[in-house]
């Protein structure tokens, strides 16, 4: 198991894709346990969901000491950015 783990991290992970979240999910629960993985179907573009997520997250653990957003974006071959 992962160090940083053993230090008592936990990760929520969400996502709106179920099928895509589940497979991460079962992957991180394999790494680091399950008791160190909270999975939430989630559209982050939905701020009332968001919040829902959040909300798991306190239920779970309690407080949370930090919170990292990533959203995976698609590009055309045309888009700047």
């Amino acid at each position: 198991m992962m160090s940083s783990f053993r230090l008592g991290l936990k990760i929520a992970i969400a996502d709106v894709d179920k099928e895509q979240l589940n497979a991460v999910g079962e992957e991180l629960v394999e790494l680091v346990g399950k008791q160190n993985i909270l999975i939430v179907p989630t559209d982050v573009s939905n701020l009332e969901q968001v919040v829902k997520l959040k909300e798991r997250v306190y239920d779970n653990w309690g407080e949370a000491s930090g919170f990292l957003v990533l959203k995976k974006r698609s590009f055309s071959s045309s888009s700047c950015f």
